[in-house]
Order: C-alpha cells, then sequence, then structure tokens
C-alpha cells in the first residue's frame, strides 16, 4: 500500500531535513493552537529541532496536519521566548536554549526551592512526610523497571509537592514554567547516568529526613547541590549533543 501525499511528505521531511522529527498531531483538543505550541517547544528543547535548522510554516502545518493559522500563532508565542526566529525568505530560523540560559534558569529555581525547602522544615506534618516518603519509593520503583518516562513523572512531583507544602502555589506555578526549560535531560527514554540517578535518589531520602528533623540549614544545602548537579549535567548534556547554541 503506498503512501498518503501527507505520509510521503512526513518522511521526506524526516530524511531529508537533517533527520528532524516531528509528528503529526493525531489527539487535537479545543485548543489547537496550544497544542501546536507545546509540540513545536517541546520539539526544540528535546532537540528534535536543533539549533540553526530551518523550516517554513507550510511544511510545519503538512507535517502536524494542521492549518497555518495555529502554526502561525504558536510560532509567535515561541519568537516571543526566543526560541525561534522568523525570517521571511527562508521561514524560521530554530534558536532553541543556550548553557547561559541553562545557567540563568537554574539560579532563579536555587531561590525558589531553596527557600520553599526552608518553609516546609517550618510546615510540614506527618502526613507530608508520608507523601514524600511515598513518592520517593515511586522514584525508585520506576529506576528498578528502568522507566525513565515514570521516574521523571514522581520527580517532578516530588518538587510540586515541596512548593504545596510551603503555601507558596503562585511559585508553583512559576517553577513549572521553569522545570519545562529543562525537559531535554527529562525526555530521555532510559537511564543514561545511572551515578546521577542514584545520587538524586539518595539526595531526596536525605532531603526528607533533613525535613523531619526540621532541619531548614541541612535541607537548603542538599536542594543546592541537587540543583546544581543537575544543571552541570544539563550543560554537559547540550554542549556534547550541540542541541543548543554554545556560548
Amino acid at each position: 500500500m503506498g503512501l498518503s501525499k501527507k505520509g510521503v511528505m512526513h518522511a521526506i521531511y524526516s530524511n531529508q531535513k537533517s533527520n528532524i522529527r516531528l509528528e503529526p498531531i493525531r489527539k487535537k483538543s479545543t485548543y489547537l493552537k496550544d497544542d501546536v505550541y507545546h509540540t513545536l517547544k517541546n520539539a526544540i528543547l528535546v532537540g528534535s529541532l536543533k539549533y540553526g535548522q530551518r523550516i517554513t510554516l507550510t511544511e510545519i502545518s503538512q507535517i502536524l496536519e494542521v492549518s497555518r493559522t495555529p502554526v502561525r500563532d504558536a510560532v509567535t508565542r515561541l519568537e516571543a521566548e526566543n526560541l525561534v526566529q522568523s525570517t521571511n525568505k527562508k521561514g524560521i530560523l530554530i534558536i532553541g536554549i543556550s548553557p547561559k540560559d541553562l545557567r540563568d534558569i537554574f539560579e532563579i529555581r536555587l531561590f525558589l526551592e531553596t527557600n520553599a525547602a526552608t518553609d516546609v522544615c517550618k510546615k510540614r506534618t506527618k502526613s507530608d512526610l508520608e507523601k514524600l516518603s511515598k513518592l520517593n519509593q515511586a522514584m525508585q520503583n520506576a529506576q528498578i523497571e528502568g522507566n525513565a518516562e515514570k521516574y521523571q513523572f514522581y520527580d517532578d512531583a516530588f518538587h510540586y509537592f515541596l512548593y504545596k507544602v510551603s503555601n507558596k502555589i503562585n511559585l508553583y506555578v512559576l517553577l513549572n514554567s521553569l522545570m519545562e526549560y529543562c525537559s531535554f535531560f527529562r525526555s530521555t527514554d532510559n537511564f543514561e547516568n545511572m551515578a546521577l540517578i542514584k545520587q538524586d535518589l539518595q539526595d531526596h531520602l536525605q532531603l526528607v529526613e533533613a525535613i523531619r528533623a526540621r532541619n531548614k540549614h541541612v535541607a537548603r544545602k542538599i536542594v543546592e547541590v541537587h540543583l546544581l548537579r543537575l544543571r552541570d549535567a544539563l550543560i554537559k548534556d547540550y554542549s556534547d549533543k550541540q542541541y543548543s547554541r554554545l556560548q
């Protein structure tokens, strides 16, 4: 059976456009423009669309199987975030994020999450400790199973729960936005750096014990070391695999 016109277009795009991986949006929601935006943003952050590559609105709309209108809206939003640059004659230039961007992101995360850890030490309850312990156990189980997606889900849930306990909901929303930019490291479908994974698990266990003891100074230090290690790993991955503009 031959490929449809769209199927042929997708095959040509995947094979001839520097192995860029974009798939049609199969499950379209009521907010199609948001679907397109998140699809393109994720493709940029995980390296499917790489720094320096060019693509046109028509190509995007054909591959995603949507009209040009939501694509145009998504590109405008991505350009405002400095992830792409529109060029009238040659389409869209992929910019992505740089090691400097990651350093800036983690500088903000360090401030927010160390302060959240301090607040959690003051406000935590017995049930909060039980919840954090369960999230840690879920991460360990996912690591044993070799399920990176599940591991990251519970890892994110652990960090988010700290914000919930600290009763800083607005900062929780901000954290969610910042963590999205770290999705390349989280998107890997295997555990390439097992030593780092095991150390992260150990950090979480030690953090729960510091929170249990209400030792805010130790809790802050654990969070600081944990985030700096993740930052350095992210920067190394971006640099080694050239998924960003190097600075």
